[in-house]
């Protein structure tokens, strides 16, 4: 085996950058969840004015905060990028060993050929 041969068709050792959104867009975002969580605890009869805080500090943060926000775009793209690595093989995993695999048992069982393939 030569020495510049790798063993697989993929280069897992590339580094992805990352590109964060719009530091507006994120600050107006997470302005409305909050504010939205405010009027659902609102509809509940148990306001929750941390809620309607949170949501007036990222709001008037976008429009005057501008480093503050774009900080937290960025710890934000960082933690979704860490999820990504974590959530995405297991999402396959149930799906496959959930969904694939059980499928496949039932068309054996019923004898189906559903790709007409049979010999």
């Amino acid at each position: 085996m030569s020495s510049n041969r790798k063993p697989f068709h993929e280069n897992f050792n590339r580094k992805q950058g990352f590109v964060a959104g719009s530091d507006t867009q994120f600050g107006f975002t997470f302005a409305s969840i909050f504010l939205l969580f405010f009027l659902i605890s609102i509809l509940k009869h148990h306001p929750n004015y941390y809620f309607i805080l949170i949501s007036v500090f990222y709001f008037f943060s976008t429009l005057f905060l501008k480093k503050i926000i774009s900080w937290q775009n960025k710890k934000w793209t960082r933690f979704g990028l860490i999820l990504q690595k974590f959530i995405s093989p297991i999402i396959l995993f149930v799906l496959f060993f959930g969904v694939i695999t059980p499928t496949a048992f039932l068309l054996k069982i019923f004898k189906k050929d559903i790709l007409h393939i049979s010999t």
